[in-house]
């Protein structure tokens, strides 16, 4: 295992090498350099004006920093000024330097990319000898030593996959895909889940296979209501009375819980993933709430008590007893009688 990590170091040791010779940066005082790689051969039987004399303006301003940024190794600046000179201008020959830039960074997908597009745009203005191209190409079959490929197959669809940092796509991939040798770390995100992530060692010529499985984020919540017949709510939807315990998703959610006689509790809380929180809802007495039942139970007790003294105090008739009923005297009618 050791003989083999270090004749891999060893064969990117030298590939590197041969990338730090194949692409220096474009710059005026090299003219060796520019001649053999910028293409200052001719076009339409007239030489063609060095990189630096074809800029003007903001263009120029930001070559020249590009430049400068690229020999003190600042090669991430270099390649942002050489990008904005290129934007600005057009000139095909600013994409040399941005592989360059991309090379030091050891991107090296990026260096076949701008390569391409190099040969592509430089040749069709002319711009590209025959040394030029043959020195390009040559570049693009030593890149192809730097680059690795990859499977990767998602639990969940719409997942927004990255190398690096760098997003290379959605699940799922119909493909492989390309990879800068070394240990790279492969990451997919989807709202909802927990965000995947781990480290690979990507080798040269070689396909490897990772396989992530989501796992959706959750958070626990328990809700206890002071009084106990508190209705409680989560989210507008009433999940129990006085105590409710249930799997939530992280983030933000709103608590309510109401009971009569008292003012309603209102919360909003935010949960993280793994999270178990306890929430104690205490709610207080509606203000006067208790004074209006002593009234009420007073104009009860009150009115209780005239009833009973209307009873209690109420003329009694005379009994009678048996013996003791009065005579009642019916005279007979006639046939005289009015």
């Amino acid at each position: 295992m050791f003989k083999m990590k270090s004749y891999l170091a060893l064969t990117i040791g030298l590939c590197v090498a041969v990338l730090v010779m194949e692409l220096p940066v474009l710059v005026p005082n090299a003219n060796a350099a520019v001649a053999r790689l910028a293409g200052a051969g001719t076009k339409a039987g007239k030489p063609v004006k060095p990189l630096a004399e074809t800029l003007s303006g903001t263009a120029a301003t930001s070559y020249e920093a590009g430049k400068l940024l690229f020999e003190a190794g600042d090669f991430a600046g270099a390649l942002l000024k050489f990008r904005s000179a290129f934007e600005l201008q057009g000139d095909p020959r600013l994409l040399w330097n941005m592989a360059a830039c991309e090379r030091s960074l050891r991107h090296y997908r990026a260096v076949r990319e701008l390569t391409l597009q190099y040969l592509q745009r430089a040749g069709v203005a002319g711009l590209v000898s025959k040394s030029d191209r043959a020195a390009a190409e040559s570049l693009l079959g030593t890149l192809q030593t730097l680059i690795g490929k990859v499977r990767l197959t998602v639990s969940e669809p719409n997942t927004v996959l990255s190398v690096d940092g760098e997003e290379v796509g959605v699940s799922p991939l119909q493909q492989e895909i390309e990879v800068d040798i070394g240990t790279r770390t492969f990451s997919g995100k989807k709202m909802g889940f927990r965000t995947f992530s781990v480290l690979r060692d990507v080798a040269a010529n070689a396909s490897i296979f990772i396989e992530m499985t989501m796992e959706p984020t959750i958070a626990k919540l328990q809700i206890s209501a002071v009084p106990s017949e508190g209705a409680i709510s989560v989210d507008g939807k009433v999940v129990g009375n006085g105590q409710w315990a249930g799997s939530i998703a992280p983030g933000k959610h709103y608590v309510a819980v109401t009971a009569p006689s008292y003012i309603q509790f209102k919360a909003d809380i935010t949960l993280e993933d793994r999270e178990n929180r306890e929430l104690t809802a205490r709610l207080d007495k509606v203000p006067g709430s208790s004074r209006v039942v002593w009234v009420l139970a007073g104009v009860a007790v009150v009115a209780a008590g005239a009833v009973g003294s209307y009873f209690l105090f109420k003329p009694r008739e005379p009994t009678l007893v048996e013996g003791d009923r009065p005579s009642v005297f019916l005279p007979l009618l006639s046939g005289n009688s009015q």
